[in-house]
């Protein structure tokens, strides 16, 4: 059993792989590896994510529809393991315009949420 201030957690060894990021606002947040959200974000970093995000969903749709004889492997495999890797970086960029308190990463987070309904009605 191990001890964090009044909290006894036998999941605390979990613990010791999250590491404490500053915010802009001063606060102490915590980072946790492999989480995508972000409590650091850049209007830079949004739009670049994004463009990438958009990219790679081309790239994978467009992969997908030109193969020749198609299997479960080579289209809905690769689909389903696409859109995983997609909805989960999406939801990630699409959540700071609920809560940053940065009104330009607001601004970014929402043309990044355009930006993925654009491409998603293209690619349906």
């Amino acid at each position: 059993m191990f001890l964090l201030g009044n909290l006894k957690s036998p999941a605390m060894p979990a613990f010791r792989f999250v590491r404490l990021i500053s915010t802009s606002a001063g606060l102490r947040m915590m980072s946790v590896p492999g989480c995508r959200i972000q409590w650091d974000v850049t209007v830079e970093g949004i739009k670049r994510r994004t463009d990438s995000l958009v990219e790679k969903a081309r790239a994978v749709y467009d992969s997908i529809a030109s193969v020749n004889s198609p299997s479960w492997e080579t289209v809905a495999k690769k689909l389903a393991l696409f859109e995983a890797d997609y909805t989960t970086e999406r939801n990630a960029l699409d959540f700071p315009q609920h809560v940053s308190p940065d009104k330009e990463v607001r601004h970014a987070s929402c043309d990044a949420a355009r930006k993925f309904s654009d491409v998603e009605v293209e690619l349906e």
